[in-house]
C-alpha cells in the first residue's frame, strides 16, 4: 500500500517539485515503498482533500492564507485524521513558530528550500 502524501502550497513550483520528484526518492530511500503525492494550492483545499483521501502525511506551507498551523489544527479536530502527520514548511523569511506549532498540533517542520532527502527522512520518521 503506498504512502499517501498531501502537499499544500500556493507556489506552483513547490507543488510540482514535491509532487513529481518525491515518489522516486521515496522508492529509493524506503526500500521500494511507493508514494502517492497529491498537491493542492491552499490550506482550505488541503483540509477538504484530507477528509476525502485520508493521507498518511501532510506537508503544508506556513505562508498561505489558511496556513500550515490552521491546517494542523483542523486535521487534529477531524475524526479519522488524528493519526495523520502534519509537517509545516517554513522559510528563512517566515520561520517556524514553535509555540504556534505545539498549540496547533504540528508534528514537525522543514525549512524551504526543501531538500528531497530531508522530506524522505521525515516520511520515514512519521
Amino acid at each position: 500500500m503506498p504512502i499517501n502524501i498531501l502537499v499544500a502550497d500556493d507556489s506552483v513550483t513547490m507543488r510540482k517539485i514535491v509532487q513529481y520528484a518525491l515518489p522516486a526518492q521515496v522508492a529509493v530511500a524506503l526500500a521500494g515503498e511507493d508514494a502517492k503525492v497529491t498537491a493542492v494550492d491552499s490550506g482550505d483545499a488541503c483540509i477538504a482533500k484530507a477528509a476525502q483521501m485520508r493521507p498518511d502525511v501532510i506537508f503544508a506551507d506556513v505562508t498561505m492564507p489558511t496556513d500550515g498551523y490552521a491546517v494542523a489544527h483542523a486535521i487534529r479536530n477531524t475524526a479519522g485524521l488524528e493519526q495523520t502527520s502534519v509537517i509545516v514548511m517554513a522559510s528563512q523569511k517566515h520561520p517556524y513558530d514553535e509555540a504556534r506549532g505545539r498549540v496547533a498540533g504540528v508534528d514537525d517542520h522543514i525549512v524551504k528550500p526543501v531538500q528531497h532527502a530531508t522530506l524522505v527522512k521525515l516520511l520515514a520518521e512519521h
